[in-house]
Order: C-alpha cells, then sequence, then structure tokens
C-alpha cells in the first residue's frame, strides 16, 4: 500500500457557463481512487525532477527519478454509496492517473496522519515514516474522453509520487466501491473489500 501526497492549487476559470471549482478540501475529502493492474508498458525514458509541493515535506531533498514501467491505472470510485457533493464530483470523475514505478532514497520522514473522508474519518491518527517513493501517478484520459476544459486545467495538473510508509497496519473496514468515471460505470460492477 503507498501513500499518496497531493498538493493542489486551484485557478479561478472565467465563464459564465463553467462548472464552479471545488473547495480544495472537498475535492480532497472525496477523492477516491481504485487502483487496477495494468499490462507493462514501459514509457521512452524520461528523466523527471520533482520538487515536493506540500509544506509538511517542503524539507525533502528535490529528487531526479526516471520513470520505470506502468504498473496501475487509479479510477475514481464511491466508498459506502457516499457520493461526492455535485461541485466536487463535476471534476472528481475525471480523475483518471497512471502510475509508473519509480525509485527514491528513503525519507525515513515522520508524520501523523488522519483521513480527511467522511467515510473514514473515525479511524484514529496514525504515525508512520516514509520510506522510499513507490510510484508516479499522472493524469490520463481514457478512450479518448476528454474532461471539460476548467476540469482539464485542474486534473492535469495532478501529479502524484506515492511512497510505502510504514508501519503499514490494515484499516479493518468493509468498504463498498463504486465507479465515477463515465467511462467505467456502467462496465465495471460495484464491489465489496475488507
Amino acid at each position: 500500500m503507498a501513500l499518496a501526497i497531493v498538493t493542489l492549487a486551484f485557478v479561478a476559470v472565467p465563464s459564465a457557463a463553467a462548472l464552479t471549482l471545488p473547495t480544495p478540501k472537498e475535492f480532497v475529502s472525496y477523492l477516491d481512487l481504485e487502483c487496477f493492474k495494468t499490462d507493462s508498458y514501459q514509457p521512452p525514458a524520461v528523466e523527471l525532477t520533482l520538487r515536493h509541493l506540500n509544506p509538511v515535506l517542503d524539507g525533502l531533498p528535490i529528487e531526479q527519478v526516471t520513470l520505470g514501467a506502468r504498473e496501475q491505472l487509479c479510477v475514481p470510485v464511491a466508498k459506502n454509496n457516499v457520493i461526492p457533493p455535485s461541485g466536487a464530483l463535476d471534476f472528481i470523475r475525471f480523475v483518471d492517473l497512471a502510475c509508473y514505478r519509480v525509485v527514491t532514497p528513503a525519507t525515513g520522514k515522520g508524520l501523523v496522519l488522519s483521513h480527511l473522508n467522511p467515510v473514514l474519518q473515525d479511524l484514529p491518527r496514525t504515525q508512520v515514516a516514509l520510506s522510499r517513493a513507490q510510484q508516479m501517478c499522472v493524469p490520463v484520459a481514457k478512450n479518448g474522453v476528454v474532461p471539460p476544459d476548467e476540469v482539464l486545467r485542474l486534473v492535469q495538473h495532478i501529479d502524484l509520487l506515492c511512497y510505502g510508509i510504514t508501519p503499514n497496519a490494515p484499516m479493518n473496514r468493509a468498504l463498498n466501491l463504486r465507479q465515477l468515471n463515465p467511462v467505467l460505470t456502467d462496465q465495471i460492477p460495484r464491489r465489496r473489500y475488507g
């Protein structure tokens, strides 16, 4: 299980017919992704320079990574029939990420994690240490379905560096997942985990 650290910037979209941007907390609190193993695809050698945007991780060094093979496709889901509010849903349903293998040195950075998602808010805070980054997840469009411009302006900038954590204790929580992306809502049935 990897931990994804996200920092988002919101830009006002000037248009009378534009979708209303959700608040950052509304967006992040309802962003749940289910990840599926993909066929391996090795992109051309691309070296990336990564700098953390999250102020909690500001002290970590700038890292150079080369994208390895694609390992997963992560798509938005609703947990336990808790659907994001309509303004947030307009954006979240188009967050599709392809995740590629990367390798970085272990950080050992200590963090205390608490859940923002309403389905998991009652879980206790957890103290963990970041090990090394394991994946770089970047936004993609599925089957040529590109989101509306105002949605694209936000989701195209979601780049996640996913770390392993220790300890990595199970949540012991049953979850029902339902697809939110319009390409998958009729293709993948609801599932139960836990």
